[in-house]
């Protein structure tokens, strides 16, 4: 739930852009909101370190850290199945092997598996 600032920006938001159909979808809210208080900057620097991230030393569950950055880089990955492509790609060989070999098609079926 918005408070405070973001209510109000929200409520104005609401008042100017009535009807448009990027209100209408959670995507296009978090798309709003993430314009009005992520800086260019931040959203830059966060994109860069998704293009970065692999699993190296940390266990799946800490790779999954993966999912903190989905909301900034909706467009690097697209769909469901870019999703789970690009975090199958960062997995360590030894577990990117054996997961590959199910062809999982979402994320969730990736991630699961490897913890598996």
């Amino acid at each position: 739930m918005l408070t405070g600032e973001a209510l109000t920006w929200w409520e104005s938001y609401l008042k100017l852009h009535q009807g448009e159909p990027e209100l209408s979808t959670w995507d296009g809210f978090k798309k709003m909101f993430m314009q009005e208080y992520i800086p260019d900057s931040k959203r830059c620097e966060l994109q860069r370190e998704f293009v970065d991230l692999k699993q190296g030393s940390r266990t799946v569950e800490q790779y999954k850290k993966f999912d903190c950055y989905l909301p900034f880089v909706g467009s690097q990955v697209g769909d469901e199945q870019g999703k789970a492509d690009r975090f199958l790609w960062g997995l360590n060989l030894n577990i990117y092997l054996p997961v590959n070999q199910f062809k999982p098609a979402t994320y969730r079926g990736v991630a699961d598996r490897a913890i598996d």
